[in-house]
């Protein structure tokens, strides 16, 4: 990763950790709600935690931040459930999510709540 500051000389990071521990992004598309999901509210539940986060671009002073949401599972290589609250109301929930990858998740037209197994959005 490069990482800049105002009137400093760029860095370069990077995360060589010998340990290798599971994550997960979910990138949102909203139907019924705005189209990046903005404001959508999720919790993530796997064997060892429950996280809790929330689908935003604000990160800071005159700065933002590009989806998607991402969740560090640690030792866990699946999300038991995902439960994500759309700002249009609709509670989508999605069972049993291999980690390690970038998810798109499409919000539901219809009904209010929805559910999908296997990490498969509902549509």
């Amino acid at each position: 990763m490069v990482v800049s500051a105002l009137a400093e000389p760029a860095e370069i990071w990077l995360n060589d950790s010998p340990v290798k521990h599971h994550w997960l992004e979910l990138k949102l598309v909203g139907t019924t709600s705005n189209r990046d999901g903005i404001g959508a509210a999720i919790k993530v539940t796997s064997k060892h935690q429950v996280q809790y986060n929330h689908m935003t671009t604000a990160a800071g002073y005159a700065s933002s931040s590009a989806g998607p949401v991402h969740f560090g599972l640690g030792a866990d290589d699946m999300a038991g459930l995902i439960e994500i609250r759309w700002p249009s109301g609709t509670v989508q929930r999605l069972t049993g999510v291999k980690c390690d990858r970038v998810l798109e998740v499409r919000e539901p037209a219809h009904p209010k709540t929805a559910a999908s197994a296997a990490g498969k959005a509902s549509k």
